[in-house]
């Protein structure tokens, strides 16, 4: 999870505070590649030791490679604005985090 973490967001220095939980999801047809539809989704509370610079960063994802395959933007937002910003399969962990946050 910290590796792909950092493949897909340049974000290096973390370290796992728990494990929130798993959920599945069907993806709708058309929305990911054929073979992509059922998915498990892994939800952690991460603590960010060396947060990037900017609030607002670009990265190029490579897999390993030299090839650019997928660039993303990335941001920071509170708990309060990720709520109204996230799928509902990702907005339902806002709550968890807070639990979590409170007893670490």
């Amino acid at each position: 999870m910290v590796r792909e973490l950092a493949e897909e967001s340049g974000i290096e220095s973390v370290s796992i505070i728990r494990k929130l939980g798993e959920s599945w999801h069907i993806a709708e047809l058309g929305n990911v590649p054929a073979g992509f539809e059922e998915q498990i989704q892994h939800a952690f509370h991460l603590c960010v030791e060396e947060p990037p610079a900017n609030e607002v960063w670009e990265w190029d994802e490579k897999s390993g490679g030299d090839v650019v395959e997928h660039r993303f933007t990335f941001r920071w937002v509170s708990l309060e604005d990720a709520v109204g910003l996230l799928w509902p399969a990702q907005a339902m962990w806002v709550n968890v985090v807070r639990l979590s946050l409170v007893n670490r």
